[in-house]
């Protein structure tokens, strides 16, 4: 992982706390089951309920990312033209909703830990630095276990190793953290 040294412990939970209201917002919308999405209408929904913060753009890197883990199902786009991904198209859950908001809720919780932890695990203070990537050295199972004991639980709790790795794709595409 990379820390950028204009990037702080706050600025990646921001992004975290209002990509995770977007695709709170965004699932209760997929569970109404609409036949066509469009992206336009579900973001002017957005703005029309608070999330200030909403764009098109954000939208549509939850709705891939949904994909990528195949939580939504889509078929092919209803525009002939496909250059933009997600502008109007039928999707539908491929699980039940309320499975679904189980799983978003752990994997915020997990991805809240994870920014923590990388940056504690940053010894390297970012203000006396002159390079713009900073390396945060992690293991997958080393993450795994440390939220397991801050949180009491034990390797049978159901958190599994896979929930850990979904947490840190997500921080990947919403642009939390640099992961490579």
């Amino acid at each position: 992982a990379y820390i950028m040294a204009s990037d702080t412990k706050n600025r990646s939970l921001q992004i975290l706390e209002r990509f995770a209201k977007i695709e709170r917002f965004v699932l209760e919308k997929l569970a109404e089951c609409p036949k066509v999405f469009s992206l336009k209408k579900v973001n002017d929904s957005a703005l029309e309920a608070g999330l200030s913060f909403s764009s098109i753009k954000m939208i549509r890197t939850i709705l891939f990312y949904l994909t990528i883990k195949n939580y939504i199902s889509r078929p092919e786009s209803v525009q002939s033209d496909d250059t933009a991904p997600f502008t109007d198209c039928a999707i539908a859950l491929t699980d039940e909703f309320q499975r679904l908001i189980v799983k978003f809720g752990r994997r915020i919780d997990i991805c809240r830990f994870v920014v923590s932890e990388l940056f504690r695990r940053h010894a390297v203070d970012l203000e006396d630095t002159e390079r713009e990537e900073l390396p945060v050295q992690f293991s997958l199972v080393g993450l795994w276990k440390a939220y397991l004991a801050a949180n009491g639980l034990t390797e049978q709790s159901g958190i599994a190793l896979g929930d850990v790795e979904d947490s840190l794709l997500y921080l990947s595409k919403i642009g939390a953290m640099k992961l490579e």
